[in-house]
């Protein structure tokens, strides 16, 4: 089986969104555990020279790039970048990331007390 490869260029961002997701937990710190998800729109042309290039095909793709965040900033690793062909894909996406983080943050720091 042979594996296509791609060498194009990203040639736009024009506006990334940052989404915060507060699962209702604290970790052993007292820091609110949740979620960030940034999401933009990106295009990528076939590559015409020897610069840094992408192993993406060309074309205009929805992002989602998740990160674990206490108190609202970025915690731990930083997370890829995934690439989506339409909003509607992506944003089933996020909703799974985010029900299986919520589900872990909840499994390690405890269940959301109420009252």
């Amino acid at each position: 089986m042979t594996e296509t490869t791609y060498r194009s260029v990203r040639v736009a961002i024009p506006t990334s969104t940052r989404r915060d997701h507060d699962f209702g937990v604290t970790d052993a710190k007292g820091r609110k555990v949740g979620a960030i998800v940034w999401t933009a729109v990106e295009e990528y042309v076939p590559a015409t020279d020897d610069r840094f290039t992408w192993n993406t095909k060309p074309g205009t793709y929805f992002t989602a790039t998740p990160h674990a965040s206490r108190n609202g900033y970025i915690f731990g690793a930083t997370q890829a970048t995934y690439h989506f062909e339409t909003e509607a894909e992506r944003a089933a996406w996020i909703a799974k990331y985010l029900k299986a983080a919520e589900r872990r943050a909840i499994k390690s720091h405890g269940p959301v007390l109420v009252g």
